[in-house]
C-alpha cells in the first residue's frame, strides 16, 4: 500500500486513486474532505507523476485555499523525504479568473493594470450610472439595482442579452446596466461578477486561448461544487471539456448561497452532465459525537431534493442536543454567557409585562424566602394570587425565568470570585440567522467580561482610513479610476468642493480623458473657478511625485510614502485619541502590505490590491483566535468547534420569513440548519424566544418548525 493512502478510510481511498476522467466526491459533513483533496493531489504527483503545474484546485475563500496549499506542500515533503516540489495552481475562483485576466484582457478591451471595485465602489459607480440616465435614486434603489446585475452577470447575460418582457423597470436596469457597463470599462475597472463573466467570454470568444489552459491545467479539482454559479460552472467545464478530468467535490447536503446565485443543480446534475463519472460517497464523520451527527441526519432528512446518503462517525455517543426556551432575546444572551461561565443561579426573575415572578431556593443563604413556591407580585408590590388565571397560565407555560436589571447587576458582583483562567473561550461558537442579532450578545458579554470576535461585522478594509489608503494605490495603478480619485481628491482637505468635482467629472466622461490627468490641465476646464483648478493640479502633481516611486519601491514602502506625501497622517494625527487609532489602521495596513514586500514595484502593489479586493469575511477568522467566535450560520460552513450555541431559532426569523411560502426556499433553510447543527463536535445548544425585539420592533415568537423535527430522544428541554 502506498504510505499516501496510509490514514484513509476505503471511501477516501477511492476518491484518491480515481485520478481519471470526471469524479464526484460526496463528502459530508467532517467527513475529511480537504484530507481526501489533498491526498489526491499528492498521489497525482508522487505516483502518477503528474507535472504539478497541470493541476487545477479551485476553492471559494482564501483561506481555505491557503489551507489546502499548506498541507499539500507539507504532504508532499514529508512523503518525498525532504524534497521540495513546486506547488500546483491553488486559489479561489476570482483569484484564478484575475491571473488570467491579467494576461488576456487586453482582448477585451481592457488595459491589464485593471482595478477591482468593491461593494462601495460599486454603488458609486451604479449612481453615476443612474444619474447619467436620469434616474432618481430616490425612486429607484441603487442597491437593488446591483442585485439585479449581478444576478444577470451570474447567468451570463449581457445588457442586450437580459428578457426584459416590455416590462418598463426591466427596461430601466437594462439602460443602467448597459451605462454601468460603460462606465467599468472607461475606469479601466471589473466588479466581482465581470472577473467571471469575462473570463467564460475570453474562452469563448478566443479558442485558442481556451486551448492554452485546457493543455496546461490537464487534472482540475473543484472544491465545495453545490456552491458554483452559473458562471463558475461554465468556467470549470470549459477547462475540462476536451480531457473529462474534472473532480468535483462537495456535499449537496450543504448548498446554502442561493441569494448569490448558487445553483444545487450543479452537482445534482453533474452525473448527467459526465455519463461516465465515478461517484464516490464519504459518509464517516470524524467531527461529532453520535448523537449530533443522528441529529443533523435527521435534519436534513426532511429535504426531498437531496443525494441519498447517511453520516455515521465511530466517535462516542455523546451528549444530547440541548433545547432552551428563554423570555426574550437578552435573556437568551444572558443565558449563553452563564453557561460559557459555568455559572448557576440560586435565585431568578421571570418578568413577563408588568408581573415579576420570583424563585427562592430555601437551600440559599442569600434569600429570606422558606418556600421554593413562586410568589407572584406586580411592579408596584402587590401579591396576585397563586391561583389566578396570570398564575396558572404562567406555570402551564413552564417559563423559566428573567433576572430584573437589579438582580443582573448583583450577578456583576459574583463574576469577580470566578476563575476565567480556566475557560477556552476559542471553544465557543455562536451562531444566528442575522447580523442583527449579534448586538444584544456583545451587550451581555461586555457586561460579563466574556472575549469576543465578530465574523462578518465591521471589517478593516471597510474603515475610512482603510479604504482611502487603497483609493490612493488603486489610482496610481490605474489613473482612469474615477471612483478612486473620488474618494481621495479632498483627503485630506483640499478645498475641491462638490460642484468643482461634477465640472471635471463631466468633462472627462464627455472628452474620454482619465480625470488624473485631466487634473494636471485643470486651468483648460471650463466651469473651474481658479482656486479648484489650483488644488487640482496640485493633486495631480502630488500623485505624479508618488508614481515616479512606485517602480522601485515595496507595497508596504508607497503606503508609508502615500500617507506622509499626501499629507494624509499629519490630518489623522490631530492629537485626538481617534485620529491616533485611526493612524494607527493605516500602520496595520503596512503590516498586511509586508506580505508583498518581496516584489518592488507596480506588480507588488497590484498583487497587494489584488488580495486586498478578494478578501471575505472568513479570511479574518484566525486559527489564534482567543475569545468566543459569533457569526451568521452563511458563514459558519468549513468550521467545527467544540460547542456551538445555535440562537433565534424561531419561524420567520430561522427558516427566515423569505422562505416560509417558497419550497425551494425553505429547502434551502433546512440545510442552513444542518450545516449549524454539524458544526457542533461535542455540545450543541437550540435557543429560541418567547418574544424578540429585532429592527426597532417587539414580537411574539413560535418556536422554529426545525424545533419541532426533531426526536426527543436527541433533544434535551431545559
Amino acid at each position: 500500500m502506498s504510505t499516501i493512502l496510509r490514514g484513509l478510510n476505503d471511501k477516501q481511498k477511492e476518491a484518491v486513486v480515481t485520478t481519471n476522467g470526471p469524479v464526484l466526491i460526496f463528502a459530508g459533513a467532517g467527513s475529511g474532505k480537504t484530507k481526501t483533496i489533498v491526498h489526491r493531489i499528492a498521489y497525482l504527483i508522487l505516483e502518477k507523476h503528474v507535472k504539478p503545474e497541470q493541476i487545477l484546485a479551485v476553492t471559494f475563500t482564501n483561506k481555505a485555499a491557503g489551507e489546502m496549499k499548506e498541507r499539500v506542500q507539507d504532504l508532499l515533503f514529508s512523503l518525498s523525504r525532504g524534497t521540495m516540489h513546486a506547488p500546483p495552481a491553488m486559489g479561489t475562483f476570482h483569484s484564478i479568473c484575475v491571473r488570467i485576466l491579467r494576461a488576456h484582457i487586453d482582448a477585451l478591451g481592457f488595459k491589464r493594470h485593471f482595478v477591482i471595485y468593491d461593494e462601495s465602489d460599486q454603488r458609486g459607480l451604479v449612481k453615476n450610472a443612474m444619474a447619467a440616465m436620469g434616474v432618481d435614486p430616490k425612486t429607484v434603489s441603487p442597491v437593488s439595482v446591483l442585485g439585479l446585475i449581478s444576478r444577470e452577470k451570474n447567468q451570463l447575460h449581457r445588457p442586450e442579452d437580459m428578457n426584459t418582457g416590455e416590462n418598463e423597470i426591466a427596461e430601466k436596469v437594462q439602460a443602467i446596466y448597459t451605462e454601468y457597463q460603460r462606465l467599468l470599462k472607461m475606469h479601466n475597472a471589473l466588479d466581482f461578477d465581470d472577473i467571471l463573466m469575462n473570463i467564460v467570454v475570453l474562452f469563448q470568444t478566443y479558442p485558442e486561448i481556451l486551448a492554452r489552459y485546457q493543455k496546461l491545467w490537464s487534472y482540475i479539482m473543484v472544491d465545495e461544487y453545490q456552491d458554483t454559479n452559473h458562471a463558475q460552472y461554465t468556467f470549470a467545464n470549459l477547462l475540462a471539456s476536451t480531457h473529462h478530468n474534472i473532480c468535483a467535490v462537495g456535499d449537496d447536503a450543504q448548498s446554502i448561497y442561493m441569494f448569490r446565485g448558487a445553483d444545487i443543480g450543479n452537482i445534482l446534475d453533474f452525473e448527467k452532465d459526465y455519463p461516465e463519472a465515478k461517484i464516490v460517497l464519504l459518509e464517516q464523520n470524524y467531527r461529532s459525537t453520535k448523537k449530533i451527527v443522528e441529529l443533523g441526519n435527521h435534519v436534513i432528512s426532511q429535504n426531498e431534493h437531496q443525494k441519498p446518503k447517511k453520516l455515521w462517525t465511530a466517535n462516542p455517543e455523546g451528549e444530547l442536543a440541548r433545547q432552551k426556551e428563554v423570555f426574550d432575546e437578552r435573556e437568551e444572551a444572558d443565558f449563553v454567557a452563564r453557561e460559557i461561565l459555568g455559572i448557576r443561579n440560586n435565585r431568578e426573575d421571570v418578568i413577563l409585562s408588568n408581573v415579576r415572578v420570583s424563585l427562592s431556593n430555601p437551600s440559599s443563604k442569600d434569600d429570606e424566602a422558606t418556600s421554593s413556591e413562586p410568589v407572584y407580585v406586580s411592579e408596584d408590590g402587590e401579591d396576585i394570587s397563586e391561583t389566578s388565571i396570570l398564575a396558572r397560565i404562567m406555570q402551564s407555560k413552564g417559563f423559566q425565568s428573567m433576572r430584573q436589571r437589579e438582580e443582573r447587576a448583583r450577578g456583576q458582583v459574583r463574576l469577580q470570585n470566578i476563575d476565567m483562567r480556566g475557560i477556552n473561550f476559542a471553544d465557543y461558537l455562536i451562531l444566528y440567522r442575522t447580523n442583527a442579532q449579534s448586538r444584544i450578545i456583545e451587550e451581555v458579554f461586555l457586561q460579563y467580561g466574556i472575549p469576543y470576535h465578530i465574523v462578518g461585522g465591521i471589517r478593516f478594509y471597510e474603515r475610512k482610513e482603510v479604504k482611502d489608503m487603497i483609493a490612493f494605490l488603486s489610482l496610481l495603478i490605474n489613473p482612469a479610476d474615477a471612483i478612486s480619485m473620488a474618494r481621495v481628491i479632498n483627503e485630506p482637505p483640499r478645498g475641491i468642493g462638490a460642484k468643482s468635482w461634477s465640472v471635471l467629472y463631466q468633462h472627462a466622461m464627455k472628452t474620454g480623458v482619465p480625470l488624473l490627468e485631466l487634473s494636471a490641465r485643470a486651468q483648460e476646464v471650463a466651469g473651474l473657478q481658479q482656486r479648484a483648478a489650483d488644488s487640482f493640479i496640485e493633486f495631480a502633481e502630488m500623485m505624479e511625485v508618488l508614481a515616479a516611486r512606485l517602480d522601485d519601491a515595496t507595497p508596504s514602502e508607497m503606503i508609508d510614502h502615500v500617507v506622509n506625501e499626501s499629507g494624509y497622517k499629519d490630518h489623522l494625527l490631530d492629537g485626538t485619541e481617534q485620529g491616533e487609532y485611526r493612524f494607527e489602521n493605516t500602520q496595520e495596513l503596512k503590516s498586511v502590505a509586508t506580505k508583498f514586500d518581496d516584489v518592488r514595484g507596480r506588480e507588488g502593489v497590484e498583487r497587494f490590491l489584488q488580495e486586498v479586493a478578494l478578501f471575505s469575511d472568513l479570511d479574518e477568522l484566525s486559527d489564534k483566535q482567543s475569545g468566543v467566535t459569533m457569526m451568521t450560520m452563511h458563514n459558519a460552513k468549513g468550521l467545527e468547534f467544540p460547542k456551538v450555541f445555535i440562537v433565534g431559532m424561531e419561524e420567520g426569523l430561522f427558516p427566515h420569513q423569505r422562505s416560509l411560502y417558497d419550497p425551494r426556499e425553505m429547502e434551502e433553510e433546512r440545510r442552513l440548519c444542518y450545516v449549524a447543527v454539524t458544526r457542533a463536535k461535542t455540545n450543541l445548544y437550540l435557543l429560541h424566544t418567547i418574544q424578540r425585539k429585532l429592527y426597532g420592533s417587539t414580537q411574539l415568537s413560535l418556536p422554529s418548525r426545525f424545533l419541532d423535527d426533531l426526536p426527543e430522544d436527541l433533544v434535551e428541554k431545559i
